[in-house]
């Protein structure tokens, strides 16, 4: 065969490959599997204890790795939310780079952690890196990849506002049905956790997690989204139709209706005990605050797209102040009815907490370390030598308790540009949805929500760090920055008529 001939056919192959490809993208079917795929990746990283362990948690990260090719293959870059997908790949290669090169042997440029240096009379001469541990740092850094992975993917499978919104259905009916699993392991199996014997925070609800506080953060994140989608259907009519039921019998839609009502409020009643029973005092407190944030917000915004007359009207300040002032009351007093357990414990524990008592030793660390860290994930290694005395001996540190801390002594300086950057992105995408979505207003503000709540919570915790919570934050965040920062596509005949 000659050489043209062969290229010819190499091209041939690649034009057939990139129409096969095309075609498929273009394909409804293969966009569900997909989402199919998304939905199952996100909840199975929850299951085996959030995917601490390293065995479940590279089963999870290859899963990730390969939906996101198949997604960016298949699909390519989302063409609703462009700019926040550059962003979030801007920030993920910079924070690669960076992490990269602390595990690298910097010794030549003087950048070496002093430890190596003082190490060399008993190891010899070995070089040095920014890292105190490169190999745990390399490890580290596929952890902090997975949840910037999910989150593009969200972004490019969410292609309309319809399929963004079922993503954060599901995601929300799966939080909920783990709620119930983790009300009954608990009230009838309290010494089991899934398949083996619980050891841990034996009096406190830790659904399928070994710390409360990360069940707390997981159970707060699947309230907020059931509390929209319960208010999603008292828009769409829900009560209405179970007036309509009961007074002429339930029609096909008001049937519908009040099965899907009647499910979440099911779920969200179950999620906000088993919240409750995990009596994590930042848990409770921080999704309530976003609770504060939320529920004024869809009060004041409030639609009720099931009465022609009512659509496109715009409440008057006064109504919509009193509507606010009405949902605050409620959740105020909600709030005080169903923290008792967790109220109990703050009073008896106050402050008398391991994790205040090392906080001096945790911002020696930082101030000696300031510039360029100890290496991102190197907690365990780099905290020992600062660990205060007056706190005892007993108990292994291997984390901050404080995510943001936790982050400036691993990656240095560059931290605080990266999680502001972070947060900024995210909150302008969704208060750009707060502004100029209008029947699509719930969204942004439940995204919101979760922001506060999470951020609040990682001042006190590390639940952020659990590699399932972060998948499953990052996964409902994608569809509703989605949501927030994009327009349902116009179908396509309507644009033949334009």
């Amino acid at each position: 065969m000659k050489c043209g001939e062969a290229q010819e056919d190499i091209k041939r192959i690649y034009c057939v490959a990139e129409h096969t490809i095309a075609v498929i993208g273009r394909s409804s079917a293969a966009r569900d599997w997909l989402v199919y795929g998304y939905i199952a990746v996100t909840i199975a990283a929850l299951l085996p204890l959030g995917s601490v362990g390293t065995a479940p948690f590279m089963l999870v990260a290859i899963a990730v790795c390969v939906l996101a090719l198949a997604a960016a293959g298949l699909l390519g870059a989302p063409s609703r939310a462009k700019p926040l997908f550059r962003l979030s790949l801007m920030l993920l290669a910079v924070l690669c780079g960076w992490v990269l090169l602390q595990s690298l042997d910097l010794s030549w440029a003087g950048l070496a952690h002093p430890a190596w240096k003082d190490a060399e009379p008993v190891t010899g001469p070995v070089g040095g890196a920014i890292s105190l541990a490169p190999g745990d740092t390399l490890e580290s850094l596929l952890r902090l990849a997975i949840p910037f992975l999910i989150f593009l993917t969200g972004l490019i499978l969410s292609t309309s506002d319809e399929r963004a919104a079922m993503m954060v259905r599901w995601l929300a009916l799966a939080g909920g049905l783990i709620a119930i699993f983790a009300l009954v392991q608990f009230l009838f199996f309290p010494g089991t956790l899934l398949v083996m014997e619980k050891r841990y925070y034996l009096n406190s609800l830790t659904a399928v997690f070994v710390n409360r506080n990360t069940a707390a953060t997981f159970l707060g994140l699947v309230a907020l989204l059931l509390t929209g989608l319960v208010t999603l259907s008292l828009q769409q009519g829900a009560l209405r139709a179970l007036r309509d039921w009961i007074l002429n019998g339930a029609s096909r839609q008001s049937a519908k209706l009040l099965r899907d009502l009647l499910l979440q409020v099911t779920l969200l009643l179950a999620t906000l005990a088993a919240l409750i029973l995990t009596t994590s005092r930042a848990g409770v407190a921080s999704t309530f605050a976003a609770l504060f944030f939320l529920l004024p917000v869809l009060a004041a915004n409030w639609q009720d797209q099931a009465s022609p007359m009512r659509q496109g009207r715009r409440s008057g300040p006064l109504r919509k102040a009193v509507r606010m002032v009405i949902a605050t009351v409620l959740i105020l007093v909600v709030a005080y009815a169903l923290t008792g357990r967790a109220q109990l414990r703050a009073e008896m524990q106050g402050l008398e907490d391991g994790r205040f008592c090392i906080m001096p030793g945790l911002l020696d660390a930082i101030a000696g370390n300031w510039w360029t860290g100890t290496g991102f994930g190197t907690f365990l290694q780099a905290f020992p030598p600062y660990r205060p005395a007056e706190c005892g001996l007993v108990g292994i540190w291997d984390r901050a308790h404080n995510s943001y801390l936790e982050a400036l002594l691993g990656l240095g300086v560059i931290a605080l540009p990266a999680i502001v950057s972070a947060l900024v992105i995210l909150l302008s995408s969704f208060v750009k949805g707060l502004r100029h979505r209008q029947k699509a207003r719930l969204y942004p503000a439940v995204a919101i929500a979760a922001v506060i709540l999470v951020s609040l919570h990682a001042l006190l915790d590390f639940s952020l760090q659990i590699p399932g919570v972060a998948l499953y934050f990052a996964a409902l965040l994608a569809p509703l920055a989605s949501i927030s920062i994009a327009r349902s596509e116009k179908p396509a005949k309507s644009r033949r008529r334009q």
